[in-house]
């Protein structure tokens, strides 16, 4: 058994908290947030795509060996693109959404 998704870094870290509890693999499709790298936080969570932490790299590379660029600059933040973890529970906005379809 294992579960799918989250689709994206939020989610993922939440439901990893539970899953690694329980010991159940998880994989996610999307999720690219490198907080999720943490093997000793989320010791069952598994990707697809790489973490965001390689991204930069991945495009500076392509950049210079590809289209022969030799200066690039980048902007970036420090902060996390994902909130800190939260156990998951019902959201009253998600029973409040489906009761009204």
């Amino acid at each position: 058994s294992a579960i799918i998704g989250a689709a994206s870094s939020g989610p993922s870290a939440s439901a990893a908290l539970a899953t690694t509890q329980l010991q159940l693999p998880q994989i996610s499709y999307s999720s690219t947030s490198p907080a999720l790298s943490n093997g000793k936080q989320y010791s069952y969570f598994l990707r697809t795509p790489p973490s965001d932490a390689l991204e930069g790299v991945g495009i500076a590379d392509t950049l210079v060996n590809l289209f022969g660029y030799t200066k690039i600059a980048s902007a970036n933040t420090d902060d996390s693109c994902m909130p800190p973890p939260r156990p998951i529970a019902p959201s009253p906005c998600a029973r409040s959404i489906r009761s009204e379809r």
